[in-house]
């Protein structure tokens, strides 16, 4: 008979890990928009509401993403690399 070893993870404490994991990434998106002049003056509070609403995307190097003349369907905010 072979025995077996399992990592286990308790429901509780994997939902807490995934609350603190999502927590850390709302600090770090609040503290990189509050980097900019226009949401520099707003509180850490509404300025975390606003990240609610952003979304991470990564762009290929030459990938368009903004045509001139064109109306705009988002805000881009360089997070990381050259623009």
């Amino acid at each position: 008979m072979v025995n077996s070893t399992f990592a286990v993870l308790k429901r509780k404490d994997f939902d807490t890990l995934l609350l603190h994991q999502e927590q850390l990434r709302e600090m770090e998106m609040v503290k990189f928009l509050q980097g900019f002049p226009y949401f520099s003056h707003l509180t850490t509070q509404a300025v975390s509401k606003i990240s609610y609403g952003i979304e991470k995307v990564e762009i290929e190097m030459g990938q368009t993403i903004i045509e001139e003349g064109k109306d705009l369907e988002s805000v881009y905010f360089v997070k990381e690399g050259k623009f």
